[in-house]
């Protein structure tokens, strides 16, 4: 084992671990904050364990955060939380960044840092007070603008709003050398550059994304 690396945690010792960090018995009372008229799919949140199992076998060992030491870890469009928490639980220090505070209820009993604001096209991330060793997001959520195009679809960042992005997250958000993984959407029924896109793609590698990742992931290791 490497200096700084710890024992990787088994799933059903980790899942017990995570069980317990939480009161179960106030389910309901989050049940009832949530906006279901609105967005009747949070509903599906209420499936704890189940999203539980599905980060902790694909984002968790994907990014091998079982068997890391400690890092500062930032989840934007966090959702419910169920990743920073699982973060949380195997000794990282990690924070949500989330558009609305729709889910509060869900932040508030696991217990989850949460910062409420709206990425958007040229627009700077919170000034944290802290950079951080990996920042992720899954289902890419934050890639569309307001503006509506052709059959009034929704547009998508192009290369110089990517570009934007990607210089603020590596300028003001990650440590030097730190890593930027994505997990995006295919997002068809939107105008402009889609995951796949041969000019994304390019980009993308000319600011270290890895060759090879599983389908529709982008990691930047490091974000140059």
């Amino acid at each position: 084992m490497d200096a700084g690396q710890v024992k990787a945690v088994d799933w059903n010792e980790f899942l017990a671990r995570a069980r317990a960090g939480v009161d179960w018995g106030k389910l309901d009372s989050v049940a009832e904050t949530l906006p279901l008229k609105k967005h009747p799919s949070f509903a599906d949140y209420l499936n704890v364990e189940t999203w539980f199992q599905k980060f902790w076998h694909t984002e968790v060992t994907r990014l091998e955060l079982e068997r890391s030491p400690p890092l500062r870890i930032l989840d934007l469009g966090t959702g419910p939380g169920f990743f920073p928490y699982l973060c949380r639980c195997l000794g990282h220090k990690a924070l949500g960044l989330e558009r609305a505070p729709g889910l509060q209820g869900f932040h508030e009993w696991m217990r989850v840092a949460v910062v409420y604001y709206a990425i958007g096209p040229r627009l700077l991330m919170p000034d944290f007070p802290v950079r951080f060793d990996l920042v992720s997001s899954f289902r890419v959520p934050f890639n569309k603008k307001e503006e509506t195009g052709k059959k009034n679809k929704r547009e998508l960042f192009d290369l110089k709003e990517w570009e934007f992005f990607l210089d603020d997250i590596r300028d003001n958000v990650l440590r030097p050398g730190g890593r930027f993984t994505l997990k995006m959407n295919a997002q068809p029924g939107h105008l402009g550059l889609r995951y796949g896109d041969p000019e994304l793609m390019d980009y993308f590698a000319s600011r270290g994304a890895l060759p090879n990742q599983p389908d529709k992931y982008v990691t930047f290791d490091p974000l140059r």
